[in-house]
């Protein structure tokens, strides 16, 4: 039963987001000679990426493989992200007694974040720009609490919500040394507003149990 309502509620949310995006894409069109740096905008963003990243200059010898490329970028990531100290231990914290509550999702938490999306941020795999869900937040914001809260609830996520793009953006300098690059994941509007829900929960439960240092990195919650 508790499948159905969630599958109920998933359909019901990307028949909308679909008709919504329709709707947006007819209006952008039609709006195309009075507004054609952003119909053409929209409209590179939608078509094949045809942007390729150069040869890399890869110990002492140049990598034109693509192959090559996502694993040697992988190789750099992963080297530059891991913290190899064994003399590093956990934080001595008083012991709290009270357990996390299950998230309730609220409809004016979703609302909120769906009217306040950053129009300027990239689509994630699906291709779904921000600037199609904020306009249209209130419709939006009842099927997606539904579809939240049954995802957190039966500790489900869609798979394509799983998925992100990782690209890889160029910091300034020389372009063909990987040094030079840093990744960025892409992932889909609706799994990212559910994440901001989400981590919203978890920021307010240590803090209110007092289980985070003064010396705590990223403290700006």
């Amino acid at each position: 039963m508790a499948w159905r309502q969630y599958t109920r509620r998933r359909n019901k949310a990307v028949s909308l987001i679909r008709n919504s995006k329709r709707d947006f894409e007819l209006k952008l069109a039609s709006r195309a000679k009075r507004e054609s740096k952003h119909y053409y905008s929209y409209a590179q963003a939608r078509g094949p990426n045809k942007r390729t990243l150069g040869p890399l200059q890869l110990e002492g010898r140049t990598v034109t493989n693509d192959q090559e490329k996502v694993d040697a970028f992988c190789t750099y990531s992963s080297s530059v992200h891991r913290v190899d100290r064994d003399d590093l231990a956990l934080p001595d914290l008083a012991p709290s007694s009270e357990e996390m509550e299950n998230m309730y999702v609220s409809l004016e938490v979703v609302h909120r974040i769906l009217a306040e999306l950053n129009v300027s941020k990239s689509p994630g795999p699906d291709g779904i720009h921000p600037e199609i869900f904020k306009p249209i937040a209130g419709i939006l914001a009842g099927p997606l609490r539904d579809l939240y809260q049954a995802s957190l609830d039966q500790s489900k996520l869609s798979r394509d919500w799983k998925t992100a793009a990782v690209v890889a953006i160029h910091k300034g300098g020389l372009k063909p040394y990987i040094k030079k690059y840093r990744p960025v994941s892409l992932m889909s509007i609706l799994c990212k507003c559910l994440e901001r829900i989400a981590r919203m929960h978890i920021v307010q439960h240590l803090l209110h149990n007092s289980l985070l240092r003064s010396g705590q990195a990223a403290q700006d919650w």
